[in-house]
């Protein structure tokens, strides 16, 4: 988490980058290149490359860091579910639909098996899949994933919730 001791704000920007970076750098020196804690720097690094609209910089930590945690928890692992959403993300940002479709439903595969189909984890996935539906221009799709994303986030939180509004 890159955010202020003091005032609990995000770093953001080319300082959040730059703290990514020198973090990463840091937590290589201590544990090596491969290690569960360098696929976790990783993907901040990736996080605030995002966040600043570089979504192909961020590609190679994203991509280095499934590769770490697939090594060490299985390419099903749990822990790869969220680097998939996050590397799908990434490839729609990128323009590249078959790679974003490819990464999103193996996120979706791998929290469905561990938190079932109707858990709160699956919100996010299901949005940012069926956004991707829209991309591809197969609204009925879209349309369908988009509505059970909205019955889990109106289960989690309410139907007034400020959550639901976005």
């Amino acid at each position: 988490n890159l955010s202020c001791p003091q005032f609990k704000h995000d770093y953001e920007g080319s300082l959040g980058v730059e703290l990514a970076q020198y973090g990463l750098a840091r937590v290589e020196e201590a544990f090596g290149d491969d290690t569960v804690e360098v696929a976790h720097g990783l993907r901040i690094l990736a996080d605030r490359l995002d966040a600043t609209g570089d979504a192909r910089a961020a590609e190679p930590c994203l991509v280095r860091a499934l590769g770490i945690q697939e090594r060490v928890h299985g390419s099903e692992g749990v822990e790869s579910a969220g680097t998939l959403l996050a590397g799908g993300n990434g490839y729609g940002e990128l323009g590249d639909p078959v790679k974003q479709m490819s990464f999103l439903e193996r996120a979706r595969e791998i929290r469905e098996r561990e938190f079932g189909p109707d858990h709160a984890l699956m919100a996010d996935v299901l949005v940012s899949l069926g956004n991707a539906h829209g991309d591809l221009g197969e609204p009925r799709k879209q349309k369908e994933v988009l509505e059970r994303a909205l019955l889990i986030e109106e289960r989690e939180h309410g139907s007034q919730h400020l959550e639901l509004a976005a």
